[in-house]
């Protein structure tokens, strides 16, 4: 369906730090409330929002124009078979979220859950069995999502956290969503 990233797809991390500047709680039970951003307004992200599907080389340049490093970036890719493409799914029933993910090595199913908050174009999503939070630029431009990680607060290891910007990155940041229902 796409064959390379959009052009409004902007990658970069502000301020990444292994403490972070979250609250590992994060959002837990705030639904998400009318949001307007220099794309657009929403009254909601509630319902079903996918990537279609999107070629490998798309998801290394955007892991890559984010700054993480070539080694771990390909690395990463190869932990996960090198497949040709990834599709990537949200679903928002606020408060709660889930992403879903597949590829030719994995069929969909969701890989994570938590709960959100989405408000003045930011979007912040806590995995609360993870004790991770995360915090996303969102522009939401007609049926479209495209976001940017900007802030993350994770628990582990240096390298725990190193690996887990590279599948945020890919599994968030790598292609633009579209709205399904």
């Amino acid at each position: 369906m796409r064959s390379s990233i959009r052009s409004t797809i902007a990658l970069a991390f502000v301020g990444l730090t292994a403490c972070g500047s979250l609250s590992p709680e994060g959002p837990t039970s705030t639904a998400a409330s009318p949001s307007t951003t220099a794309s657009g307004t929403a009254e909601s992200l509630d319902g079903a929002w996918s990537t279609g599907p999107v070629p490998l080389e798309d998801v290394r340049e955007a892991m890559l124009a984010a700054g993480l490093d070539e080694e771990a970036v390909e690395g990463w890719i190869d932990d996960q078979g090198s497949p040709p493409e990834f599709t990537f799914e949200l679903r928002f029933d606020s408060p709660e979220f889930s992403h879903s993910r597949a590829d030719a090595n994995f069929p969909m199913q969701v890989d994570e859950s938590g709960t959100y908050v989405f408000t003045g174009g930011e979007l912040r999503i806590s995995l609360p069995d993870l004790g991770d939070a995360y915090v996303f630029d969102a522009t939401l431009s007609d049926n479209t999502l495209s976001l940017e990680l900007v802030d993350q607060h994770e628990e582990g290891t240096v390298e725990e956290l190193e690996t887990h910007r590279l599948y945020t990155v890919a599994l968030y940041a790598s292609a633009s969503f579209i709205r399904t229902s």
